[in-house]
């Protein structure tokens, strides 16, 4: 135990202490997420590929993670909500429930970040397709965010 006349260490970039030791608070950094965008748009000025940066970064993971497929990623086969194989199930209320579970298990398994808010399953009979939306709130800056979808088969 620390005797009170000692100061204890302190790392300038996790404290911030004011003129009295012993009323030392410590700051909370937020975390900043960042990705790449995968549809490869250079940035004008530098023609770098551009980054997602925080709720877009956080958005583009839950979509790339419902838009993979089980076996696509090498040593993770069943990372994915595989959400695309519900396209040649019959167009019914117990697909419906299946898409839900399957959209609700990988986000809340495989993304720490969010915290999942809503589910809205639509379908399009006659263009065989399924208009998705998905809602969440990013934990870390606590703002709203969501996820449109359209699964439609190819021909």
């Amino acid at each position: 135990m620390a005797d009170n006349n000692e100061t204890p260490s302190l790392n300038q970039n996790d404290w911030s202490v004011s003129d009295d030791v012993r009323r030392a608070s410590i700051t909370a950094k937020i975390n900043q997420y960042v990705d790449l965008d995968l549809n490869l748009v250079p940035n004008p000025f530098t023609d770098d590929i551009q980054f997602l940066r925080d709720d877009r970064a956080v958005t583009g993971a839950v979509r790339n993670l419902l838009l993979s497929n089980f076996f696509e990623r090498p040593f993770s086969p069943l990372l994915g909500a595989n959400l695309s194989g519900f396209l040649f199930e019959p167009a019914d209320d117990i697909t419906k429930g299946n898409l839900h579970d399957a959209i609700a298990r990988v986000i809340t398994k495989h993304e720490p970040r969010v915290e999942l808010t809503e589910i809205i399953i639509s379908d399009d009979a006659d263009a065989n397709a399924y208009d998705l939306t998905v809602n969440f709130i990013i934990k870390e800056i606590n703002k709203t965010a969501g996820v449109a979808i359209r699964l439609t088969r190819l021909r």
